[in-house]
């Protein structure tokens, strides 16, 4: 394919497949961050809710 493009063609080429190489990075990089959000988000909500648990079993042994 390269063989036949003119200098022009073959820039050109280059050129779109290092636009589409950057927009998947950015794709890839924004799909890991939201993963880790996603990972980060449910650790907190563990963390609230053992909190709460904990809380709830503190107040009923002291009303004992």
């Amino acid at each position: 394919m390269a063989a036949n493009m003119t200098e022009f063609e073959l820039t050109a080429h280059m050129k779109n497949m290092l636009t589409e190489r950057n927009i998947l990075q950015e794709w890839l990089s924004l799909t890991i961050e939201v993963q880790i959000g996603h990972r980060l988000a449910k650790m907190v909500i563990f963390i609230i809710q053992s909190n709460s648990r904990a809380r709830w079993t503190d107040s009923a042994r002291s009303s004992e």
